[in-house]
């Protein structure tokens, strides 16, 4: 597979997918004057990785904060709660750029929509705002400290 030209790792992007697509729910990092405010969101992402899509209300301290500054973290892990996770769980920490979406809104409110039908309603009030995440890169962590990164930045493949 080939990002910016260069041949990226199968395997770490296979890892990632897979972790993507099994977990419904991330935690999103935002910032304003350098404190960090997280939420849960609910999330999908595209078949290469490189978006990421979810959903806010335009009144929300998330939304007021991704327009201060729309660099973002976002966790997405498989534990359990269990003691073993420490060992036996993965988890990929995104660094992204939070844009609005201004074309194909119904197409990707769609592909939300079919990871969680539950939105249905959410999605549709007035105020809701469809948000994409453009990924620059994500971290693999497995087996408490086995870190691998996947990169989406020009001059970062990895």
């Amino acid at each position: 597979m080939y990002f910016w030209g260069e041949q990226i790792n199968q395997e770490i992007f296979d890892k990632v997918k897979k972790l993507l697509e099994s977990q419904k729910y991330a935690v999103i990092a935002t910032n304003k004057d350098n404190i960090p405010y997280t939420n849960i969101i609910a999330f999908a992402s595209t078949e290469g990785l490189g978006n990421i899509y979810f959903a806010t209300k335009r009144d929300s301290t998330k939304f007021l904060n991704l327009i201060n500054n729309p660099c973002v973290s976002l966790l997405i892990d498989d534990s359990k709660n269990l003691s073993s996770d420490i060992l036996n769980a993965t988890a990929v920490s995104a660094e992204a750029e939070v844009k609005e979406i201004n074309e194909e809104k119904e197409k990707l409110k769609k592909l939300l929509l079919e990871k969680h039908p539950e939105l249905f309603d959410f999605l549709n009030e007035p105020n809701c705002e469809l948000l994409k995440l453009e990924v620059k890169k994500y971290y693999y962590v497995d087996n408490f400290n086995n870190k691998q990164v996947l990169s989406f930045e020009k001059d970062m493949v990895s």
